[in-house]
């Protein structure tokens, strides 16, 4: 059982977002270079099930700690009105995912880190879609990005793999953060100092 605690749920939840925003921009690139690369379609497979079951656990693993409520909603309930601060977050997260993907195109090592470092920096428990139903704001910016990538041509396979290097890298540090961060909670909730 969780035990609600705004001071220990609000950086976990914000870790995790930024885990799962790294990982879905990695896995977009990824796949632009398996598509420059005539892949067969097995190679697409096997990334898709791999960024899949990433992006599953980690949902899995921060959703108790999801700021405001017990637990995550689905999709939405019959008859819930969609609001218009949602459909301004969804056009905003699909904006910053074209525009994150525009800035990653460069291929460079030090746009794909100040990307990430924003990814990871950035509050997500602010943003009420994220909040509420984080698998569709992923998707929202999964598409962004695609969409860039759709409409533009794709710089050099090589150029790419170094922001997707970059960002699966700033993904397995938050979730880094992410485990302690959940481990300093329990710690705290059983009374021991919350040192380490």
């Amino acid at each position: 059982m969780n035990i609600k605690d705004p001071r220990h749920d609000v950086p976990i939840w914000n870790c995790g977002c930024a885990a799962l925003m790294c990982i879905i921009f990695a896995a977009l690139l990824v796949e632009v270079c398996n598509v420059q690369l005539g892949g067969p379609p097995r190679l697409h497979a096997i990334c898709t099930l791999v960024f899949l079951v990433l992006a599953a656990t980690l949902l899995r693993s921060i959703r108790a700690y999801r700021p405001g409520a017990p637990h995550m909603s689905g999709t939405g309930r019959r008859g819930k009105r969609i609001k218009g601060a949602d459909i301004a977050a969804a056009s905003l997260l699909a904006a910053f995912g074209c525009a994150g993907a525009a800035w990653l195109r460069a291929g460079w090592a030090l746009p794909a880190a100040l990307f990430a470092l924003l990814l990871v920096v950035f509050p997500w428990s602010r943003v009420s879609l994220c909040r509420n139903r984080l698998p569709i704001a992923g998707a929202l910016t999964l598409l962004g990005g695609a969409l860039l990538f759709t409409s533009m041509p794709a710089p050099a396979p090589l150029l790419l793999l170094i922001p997707a290097w970059m960002l699966w890298l700033a993904a397995g540090c938050a979730w880094m953060r992410l485990i302690l961060l959940k481990r300093r909670k329990s710690r705290a909730l059983a009374g021991y100092p919350a040192s380490g």
